[in-house]
């Protein structure tokens, strides 16, 4: 019976220190439970990787978004996602074009500080195209920029091409720009310190702390990058919350809806 299988999945993270200081933070909290979402990066790379972690959203019941590189989705995964799209519980939205770093110096951007509205209005606007093409429907209007980095000009484009959410890291400098919602990810669960990869511990230490926090918590995967251990571990967040009252997972277009996602305040200010 359900009651049975909640009871064993219980026992299972009774087990599993890491877990314990998420588990207390959720039992501390009072009212209604509080939202949390994933958002997996990266959708056209490793596409084995890609279906395993499906998977495990699948069998639990509980949704995922995928942000999906527009020059690496061939028809075959296309097809794939479609159909997952169609059941309900993936979500597919735009993570920039091609994935590329435009910069010389400095940090990773694909839509970074040396490209004008011009290029980068082309680019994602041939990102749509390939998207809403590939899959037979236009994907969700969020946007992931990669290496959750982008600039005004990035928003002042989404906002004319009809995006709504803008989804990068919670790190990154909250820019003014033309009415678009802002959903960051919240924990990294691939987070590292100096290069250092971060512990399951402090990974379940800043989960605890999000769900403390302001709603939403956002969780940012990467697939391709995640080995076994980290789904095991995965795995048994995705038991809590898939059973515990105060917490509930839902789709990044339905947090934008709730009111989690605060909008960026409008500006006049040229960025041409």
């Amino acid at each position: 019976s359900s009651k049975s299988s909640a009871c064993e999945k219980l026992g299972q993270m009774m087990s599993s220190s890491w877990l314990d200081p998420v588990r207390l933070a959720l039992d501390g909290l009072d009212g209604e439970p509080r939202p949390v979402f994933f958002r997996d990066d990266d959708a056209g790379w490793d596409d084995d990787s890609l279906f395993e972690l499906l998977a495990q959203f699948e069998a639990r019941g509980i949704p995922i978004d995928l942000a999906v590189i527009p020059t690496e989705l061939d028809d075959a995964l296309a097809a794939e996602l479609s159909l997952r799209h169609s059941r309900g519980l993936v979500g597919l939205h735009q993570h920039g074009f091609s994935h590329t770093n435009h910069e010389s110096v400095g940090r990773k951007h694909e839509f970074g500080p040396s490209r004008t509205f011009e290029q980068q209005h082309l680019d994602i606007a041939r990102g749509i195209a390939l998207l809403t093409d590939r899959l037979g429907s236009s994907p969700d209007p969020i946007f992931t920029p990669p290496w959750n980095r982008c600039t005004p000009v990035t928003a002042a484009v989404l906002s004319t091409l009809g995006f709504d959410v803008l989804s990068q890291d919670s790190t990154a400098p909250l820019m003014e720009g033309t009415g678009l919602r802002t959903l960051p990810v919240t924990v990294d669960w691939l987070a590292s310190t100096h290069g250092v990869r971060c512990s399951i511990e402090e990974v379940g230490n800043r989960l605890a702390a999000r769900f403390r926090a302001e709603p939403p918590t956002g969780v940012m995967l990467h697939h391709a990058a995640m080995n076994t251990e980290d789904r095991l571990r995965l795995g048994e967040f995705l038991d809590l919350v898939s059973i515990h009252p105060s917490v509930v997972a839902l789709p990044m277009r339905q947090v934008a809806r709730w009111g989690g996602a605060p909008r960026l305040a409008r500006t006049t200010t040229n960025v041409l």
